[in-house]
């Protein structure tokens, strides 16, 4: 506000599909449900398939970082915050995109994706925004995020060395 320091803040959704182990995170299903059947493990998903949820992907959330790290901003302009790009898609949305970009012929060898709602965690995730505008990160070009199955096609390139299953594209038609 007074000029001392050249900041700006982001409000992130959420990153999927996230490498690693699943978290404490009420949305870490939102990874989950792709990384572990990826991975040949049972995902258990505590929230409703039907629940919209605001997603990222890895690439283009740090694409988007580092656009907004070196956005020009108008020296006036005092609110130096966007949220980033986002889509809103349900579990069940996810379901559908691990199944098409998996090979038929390797579903079998994918873990399984185990409904086990916990009303609470539904309401949670429920009261989250999961259609939000970004205007000003569009402003400043950043990138959208990319349909579901590019996102779990770009995991599978970035992260997926434990994938049970092939990691090359599928070509599309």
């Amino acid at each position: 506000r007074k000029g001392f320091v050249d900041g700006r803040t982001a409000r992130l959704p959420t990153v999927i599909v996230r490498p690693g182990r699943p978290n404490a995170a009420t949305t870490s299903c939102f990874s989950g449900v792709i990384r572990e059947p990826l991975q040949g493990e049972d995902a258990i998903l505590p929230v409703a398939r039907t629940l919209p949820h605001s997603v990222t992907s890895t690439r283009a959330l740090i694409y988007n970082l580092v656009t907004l790290h070196n956005a020009a901003w108008p020296p006036t302009l005092a609110d130096r915050s966007a949220n980033l790009p986002s889509r809103p898609c349900t579990l069940q949305q996810l379901v559908d995109a691990l199944y098409e970009v998996v090979p038929e012929e390797e579903h079998s060898k994918l873990g399984k994706i185990i409904d086990k709602e916990d009303k609470f965690l539904s309401r949670v995730v429920g009261s989250m925004g999961s259609n939000l505008s970004y205007e000003r990160a569009r402003e400043l070009k950043m990138v959208p995020v990319p349909e579901l199955k590019t996102v779990i096609e770009e995991f599978l390139e970035d992260f997926g060395e434990k994938s049970v299953v092939s990691r090359k594209r599928r070509k599309t038609s």
